[in-house]
């Protein structure tokens, strides 16, 4: 008896089995990743992404305990790509930066505004993650105090991602010395109003655009932080 049961644990613990639970896992996260991206955490039902995979509800909980485990780590998931997409478009920004011919200071001011513009343009080049966001904006409606303390090193780490070129341009001289981090929260919170007022595009194209309005407030900050009017103006025309 005690050689089936020691058997059978390891069979349970082979890595063939652990592979194939790992599979599984994962696509859960996936599929949860596509529904909560299209309706949102509020409506998104374990049962229906139980049907949708062909799965029972309770395969579910064995990999996830709570609908709210699983939420959070589609959110975390989210972040955490959408901070390796910046980081690796960054380096595409300064090789742009660079084949045009900037000078040190432009360079470190283009590399700022096309963070800018890559934010602004994720609804149309990653929407699923430009939704997650926006869900995300409302924490209370999926997001417990735990959750919110495990939720919190991961946007931590995208901010860390989006500081840097702020503290690049404050070393290189382009920005004047000041909270990277701070900064790079505010250069958020300002494209996202922007955004906001974006949906209001089809009332007024000319005055509500998302996108224009995103770009010249960044610009607006870059100037408060110290840029030079010239260096920026030559790092807009190639952002």
């Amino acid at each position: 008896m005690a050689c089936n049961t020691l058997l059978a644990m390891k069979e349970t613990n082979s890595p063939r089995v652990q592979r194939k639970r790992a599979e599984r896992r994962e696509r859960i996260v996936e599929a949860a990743f596509a529904a909560i991206a299209e309706s949102g955490p509020a409506e998104f039902s374990l049962n229906q992404l139980a049907r949708d995979l062909d799965y029972t509800p309770g395969a579910l909980y064995w990999y996830f305990a709570s609908k709210e485990v699983l939420v959070l780590e589609v959110q975390k998931r989210a972040f955490t790509e959408l901070a390796q997409k910046a980081g690796v478009a960054r380096q595409g920004w300064q090789a742009r930066g660079a084949q045009a011919g900037l000078e040190p200071i432009a360079r470190q001011l283009h590399a700022l505004l096309s963070l800018a513009r890559f934010y602004l343009e994720l609804g149309r080049t990653e929407p699923q993650y430009a939704r997650l966001i926006t869900f995300s904006l409302d924490p209370r409606v999926w997001l417990d105090d735990a959750s919110a303390a495990e939720l919190a090193p991961v946007l931590g780490g995208v901010f860390t991602e989006v500081a840097t070129p702020f503290a690049e341009a404050q070393h290189g001289g382009a920005l004047s010395k000041g909270d990277g981090a701070q900064r790079a929260v505010q250069y958020w919170a300002a494209l996202q109003g922007a955004l906001q007022i974006g949906k209001l595009e089809r009332i007024s194209p000319s005055l509500f655009n998302g996108e224009a309005l995103g770009l010249d407030t960044a610009r607006t900050l870059l100037l408060g932080w110290g840029a030079d009017p010239k260096a920026l103006e030559l790092a807009s025309k190639s952002a």
